[in-house]
């Protein structure tokens, strides 16, 4: 059965936008062996640039057609979404010129209407990012646009960017969602540590992980002063890293093996108690936790989702864990764990399905502050009281170049944000314990930072870790 995907949004943006290009695929055929793990595929243009996905009724079932959201269209790169062989590279009178490269284990991905012969050969290997060939109109197409798809054992299957689904999955209705690129070459990492401490004083950054791999990130604290820190490294696992309440930071030390996380998300409880969450892209989300005598428990999976992107946790005073995730498509869940440690059943709170990232915290008062990221539109702030009802989302920020949201409080009862800007690096916020929000201050202007984490300790420290694009 196919799942119809609704793109909802705050006032103006309940209007969607309409491709409306027709083309024939051409017909390609190329042998592949049974599909392996899907490749951490990136969308096939320039690095932070956002575009719109569209599709239209007859363009079938996971056909893509992009549009930059700014200037033309035509003569823009074509990047190779993920490292493979260029197995076709012709001229179609459907497709136009295209190209189709294979990336092992089954998966290809197939790019149509370049606007002339593409730069690339039969046999030619490239790298990720690596220029394809230009955005053009040739074949059957009545404007310039890049038509993608991906391919699991030569049949067309949802294409997912950056470890996310993409959400255009059928040809039932014409409906558009918008995604930023991350195709800004590989490997991602290292990991960097700031402290702001409890008089607002903020320390020199400091690297906490020189592993130039690392593709997440997520921390949390516990009552007894220790921060916690956890980092995804592509085909390896999860590696977790401890701070003493004195400041020492301890080795990092391999607790999943996994190597297909694309998210995590930590939390401490009030109990001591450490839960780390991560999503595998097919497979669903998985829970861990970390007693208090410091040791793992199996992982266990309690969301079975395959197409969840996005993890947020957040724990209150009360022993409650609140967790969301976040579905390309359908919007963001919420899910209950109590005290005892007894699921709820998840529960749609906003049916926004272009958000694309997604913040948590709880507060000392009871109250739980979310935040969501809207490509083009910014970041949303919702807060559910300590008796569990939500407020209506308010738009806290209109930047529309904002491309990660993280979110931590202190004891002291103030809400710290800090949100991603695309060139512009990481900008700090806070909000009072009275609910008054400052102005947003930059505090690192690294241009290359992708994403972050935000945590408060006991001692009313703040620290905000940033992941670096070195490529």
């Amino acid at each position: 059965m196919k799942r119809i995907f609704v793109q909802w949004g705050y006032g103006a943006m309940t209007a969607l936008l309409i491709a409306t290009i027709g083309l024939a695929v051409p017909a390609i055929t190329t042998p592949v062996e049974a599909a392996g793990p899907r490749p951490f595929f990136q969308l096939p243009v320039a690095c932070g640039e956002t575009w719109r996905l569209s599709t239209y009724v007859g363009h079938d079932d996971y056909d893509i057609d992009m549009f930059p959201t700014e200037g033309t269209a035509s003569g823009r790169p074509i990047l190779a979404s993920y490292a493979g062989t260029v197995v076709s590279s012709s001229y179609d009178s459907g497709g136009g010129y295209y190209v189709k490269l294979s990336h092992g284990d089954g998966w290809q991905t197939l790019y149509l209407h370049m606007l002339e012969s593409p730069m690339v050969s039969v046999g030619d290997v490239v790298a990720i990012g690596d220029q394809l060939g230009k955005v053009g109109s040739t074949g059957s197409s009545s404007a310039p646009h890049l038509h993608y798809e991906q391919l699991r054992d030569g049949a067309k299957v949802e294409s997912w960017f950056n470890g996310e689904p993409s959400g255009i999955t059928h040809d039932d209705a014409n409906y558009s969602v918008y995604r930023t690129s991350h195709n800004c070459g590989t490997p991602h990492g290292p990991l960097w540590n700031r402290v702001r401490s409890s008089a607002g004083s903020w320390g020199v950054s400091s690297e906490l992980d020189g592993n130039r791999a690392l593709t997440g990130t997520a921390a949390a604290s516990l009552p007894n002063g220790t921060m916690h820190v956890l980092v995804i490294v592509p085909n390896s696992g999860i590696y977790h890293r401890v701070r003493s309440a004195t400041g020492t930071w301890g080795s990092s030390v391999r607790i999943d093996t996994s190597g297909y996380f694309t998210d995590v998300a930590a939390v401490g409880m009030p109990d001591g108690t450490l839960h780390m969450f991560g999503v595998i892209p097919d497979s669903g989300l998985w829970h861990r936790v970390r007693n208090t005598a410091g040791t793992w428990s199996s992982s266990t999976k309690i969301d079975t989702s395959p197409i969840i992107s996005d993890v947020a946790a957040a724990s209150l005073p009360d022993g409650t864990l609140q967790l969301f995730t976040l579905v390309p498509g359908w919007g963001v869940w919420h899910r209950v764990r109590s005290a005892a440690g007894a699921w709820n059943t998840p529960i749609r709170i906003d049916d926004n399905g272009s958000i694309s990232d997604v913040a948590a915290a709880g507060m000392p008062d009871g109250t739980t502050q979310l935040f969501t990221l809207v490509p083009r539109w910014g970041v949303w702030h919702r807060v559910r009281s300590a008796a569990g009802a939500w407020n209506t989302p308010t738009g806290i920020d209109p930047n529309g170049n904002i491309t990660a949201v993280s979110a931590g409080s202190l004891s002291d009862g103030t809400l710290h944000l800090n949100t991603t800007v695309y060139g512009s690096g990481v900008w700090h916020r806070i909000r009072s314990a009275t609910g008054a929000w400052n102005t947003p201050t930059g505090i690192d202007f690294n241009a290359r930072i992708f994403a972050t984490y935000t945590i408060g300790l006991p001692d009313k420290s703040l620290h905000v870790g940033v992941l670096v694009n070195t490529a």
